[in-house]
């Protein structure tokens, strides 16, 4: 049973963060920066080590002129996947 709930609330973390991150992507394709990054804040909440997230946020806030937020997000994107910042 307890593994069971545990699987619940993972599934509905996931779920949440899912909801968020997909909303965020068609609000940064919109160029709505605002709303995608409070969407992508919204989604890191409950899947804080995701890069994409923390890489599309870290775009976002450049977007909107946060520069020194920015780094922290592609630090976070850097630590988690490398590959984001490879050479093409």
């Amino acid at each position: 049973i307890i593994n069971n709930i545990k699987n619940m609330v993972h599934s509905e973390k996931y779920l949440n963060f899912l909801k968020h991150f997909e909303e965020g992507e068609k609000l940064f394709d919109l160029m709505r920066f605002s709303s995608a990054y409070l969407q992508y804040s919204e989604a890191l909440k409950f899947n804080g080590a995701h890069p994409l997230c923390n890489y599309k946020k870290g775009l976002a806030c450049l977007e909107l002129e946060k520069a020194e937020e920015a780094e922290i997000f592609f630090s976070m994107a850097y630590k988690f996947d490398r590959s984001f910042f490879a050479a093409a």
